[in-house]
């Protein structure tokens, strides 16, 4: 008797955790991973240019030795946009690989802005057109250097929030605006899962090219729409196209309930097993 209750107890147990873990893996919100090829406008002083970076290409901004940009500007000369899917009132972790021209202090950071992004909390925050943005500058710290790519979701001086999350779900554009010319950026990863607490890759002489997600069919919500058919009535009378084993479970079944079973054909569909109705 005691090994009977330990097993029905710990069946229900492991189903129980097992479902939780399924549960977990597919609610996980898939990253938003963003190449050079997914710009959808460009303006200024930024060109895509071939051969190197993730997807074989990356966003330049040209070193003229302009002065730094202090403050984000709300029609700024020299931007570009990129458009993207994600979830409404989803945490989303900011991720930019960059690259300075010459390795150059002067010549590596950029503002971040999104068309409908909201803090934390609910306000808000870095928005297209505004004079607020989030500055990323990949030198790590005063004095490190730079050293060809790296990964950077902020600054060392200043205190800033680096996870965003978006009013509705659907489309949004983010616009990268020049701070300072001369740096270039190929990946841009907005990370509600993978990298939402540590960086995708290495903050100097980085190699890491995030892949892009791939697209997996949508999981339907509900059963497709088919045709089934009642193969046992009652475990007294079951039908000819009842197999030994469905007709012990119905017998087990108080009171008696119909099992069904998927005919070939597809029409409405009646979902799982019902009462018997005489």
């Amino acid at each position: 008797m005691r090994r009977q209750i330990v097993r029905w107890w710990f069946a229900p147990a492991v189903l129980v955790f097992v479902l939780g873990q399924c549960a977990r893996a597919f609610a996980a919100t898939p990253d938003i991973v963003l190449y050079t090829s997914d710009v959808t406008t460009v303006r200024g002083n930024w060109a895509a240019i071939p051969g190197v970076g993730a997807g074989d290409q990356y966003l330049a901004s040209a070193d003229f030795g302009s002065s730094t940009i202090q403050s984000p500007s709300p029609a700024p000369t020299d931007y570009f946009e990129m458009t993207f899917n994600a979830d409404a009132n989803t945490p989303y972790h900011v991720w930019l690989r960059l690259r300075a021209s010459a390795n150059s202090k002067y010549n590596d950071s950029v503002w971040v802005q999104f068309s409908d992004s909201l803090d934390p909390n609910g306000s808000v925050i870095y928005r297209v057109s505004s004079t607020s943005a989030l500055l990323v500058n990949l030198e790590r710290c005063s004095g490190c250097g730079d050293s060809g790519w790296g990964w950077q979701d902020g600054t060392y001086w200043l205190p800033q929030t680096t996870t965003v999350q978006f009013v509705a779900s659907g489309a949004h554009t983010i616009r990268v605006q020049t701070r300072e010319d001369g740096v270039h950026v190929d990946q841009i990863v907005l990370s509600a899962s993978t990298y939402l607490t540590t960086a995708p890759g290495q903050s100097t002489n980085d190699a890491t090219v995030v892949p892009k997600p791939v697209a997996s069919p949508d999981r339907p919500r509900r059963f497709r729409e088919r045709s089934w058919r009642r193969i046992s009535t009652t475990a007294a009378s079951p039908s000819r196209t009842t197999t030994p084993r469905l007709a012990t479970a119905a017998a087990r079944i108080d009171p008696p309930m119909s099992i069904w079973s998927q005919a070939p054909t597809a029409a409405t569909m009646s979902v799982g097993s019902r009462r018997a109705s005489g």
